[in-house]
């Protein structure tokens, strides 16, 4: 088996409040170690991790409006031009749930359009965190069309952080992919994703990227099984 060909699906991404600074630094060497696609890390981390992974293949990965996205569009606007001038070569930002609740789709789409040209600006990608457990199977999928009609790259399940937040579901993964991928667009999934079994299902519903802590666990239960897919 082909290990590395599944870490390139991992985003290492020890995304929690009390993160330190040596949990970053160690994050960070593991990212490397592993060949993981990219480091995950909050902002305040950004110019630490850029030193650590640099040269290293590892992309840098950060977030704009977390984890409850309502921040003013000029602020996510803000937020994105500074960690991408900073470093950051990817962007998972959190849509305005509030207001897609509230039926305000055009500012749905001025704000994720707000970020994405911060973005192509520095030919980096943009992914849209839409908190899937909060939306309905209807509204799950005019989400990803609004992502896909601004012209992101990617769009993502959840944060994984919120209180009494549940696992993503393979069957949601499914949706979203079969919603996105005509229109070019790929899926990442985020949230409880800690068991290979899980990891390998994610990919095969149409996952082209995983946000995890659990990485090298995943990996390592990949290493001491037979299981494979093709995709």
């Amino acid at each position: 088996m082909d290990i590395n060909k599944y870490s390139k699906f991992i985003d290492h991404s020890p995304l929690k409040m009390d993160a330190s600074e040596s949990e970053i630094i160690r994050f960070c060497n593991e990212a490397i170690e592993h060949s993981f696609h990219s480091m995950v890390v909050f902002p305040y981390y950004i110019d630490l991790a850029k030193k650590i992974i640099k040269d290293s293949g590892v992309k840098l990965d950060t977030v704009v409006g977390f984890p409850f996205g309502n921040e003013l569009i000029s602020i996510k606007s803000q937020q994105a031009r500074t960690y991408l001038e900073m470093g950051a070569d990817e962007i998972d930002m959190v849509m305005n749930l509030s207001a897609f609740k509230s039926g305000k789709i055009d500012e749905v789409k001025l704000d994720i359009d707000a970020v994405l040209k911060e973005v192509r600006h520095k030919n980096a990608l943009l992914k849209v965190i839409i908190e899937i457990e909060l939306l309905s199977d209807e509204e799950i999928v005019r989400a990803c069309n609004i992502v896909a009609e601004i012209g992101a790259d990617f769009v993502k399940t959840s944060v994984g952080l919120l209180r009494g937040s549940k696992p993503a579901t393979v069957e949601k993964v499914k949706l979203m992919y079969d919603t996105v991928s005509p229109k070019g667009l790929k899926v990442k999934a985020s949230g409880g994703i800690h068991s290979t079994e899980i990891f390998l299902a994610m990919i095969e519903a149409g996952a082209s990227r995983v946000g995890t802590s659990k990485g090298i666990e995943l990996l390592k239960g990949l290493k001491n099984s037979n299981q494979e897919i093709d995709y």
